[in-house]
């Protein structure tokens, strides 16, 4: 998670077995395989809730800033581990729905404005007209 900065609070999932190192204004959450899976933990600090706490514990200077007894001391709903894997596995599956959703209207809209380039370019050059209150191109009877 991003500690600093104008990101302050955005998340990232690293999932690896490699030991590595982080810059400071960013912090890793390890949690304990016995308390806490990892993604309902990332599902979790993806909450409103979460960022809201996070907004609560900014220190501001010439940038926000979040610190490390502050994260440390967030209160997060905790339910059973078997609960966490069906709340973790169902926001999984509706979020790859909505990325699905987005990618498509995302699509939808790169049409609309081939579409829209085309009609412009066919009305500069002459070849599309209005007659009669109706567009008509040129080459129509």
């Amino acid at each position: 998670m991003v500690k600093s900065g104008a990101t302050t609070g955005n998340l990232a999932r690293v999932q690896t077995d490699h030991e590595f190192n982080i810059w400071s204004p960013l912090a890793a959450f390890r949690p304990h395989p016995k308390k806490i899976t990892t993604d309902f933990l990332f599902f979790f600090m993806k909450s409103k809730r979460f960022f809201t706490a996070i907004e609560l514990g900014w220190n501001f200077g010439t940038q926000q800033n979040i610190g490390m007894n502050v994260l440390e001391n967030l209160r997060m709903a905790r339910p059973p581990l078997y609960e966490q894997t069906t709340i973790a596995a169902y926001l999984d599956r509706k979020t790859a729905e909505i990325d699905e959703l987005i990618a498509d209207k995302k699509r939808l809209l790169e049409l609309y404005d081939e579409e829209k380039t085309g009609i412009i370019n066919q009305a500069v050059t002459g070849k599309l007209k209005m007659e009669n209150g109706e567009w008509r191109m040129e080459n129509e009877g």
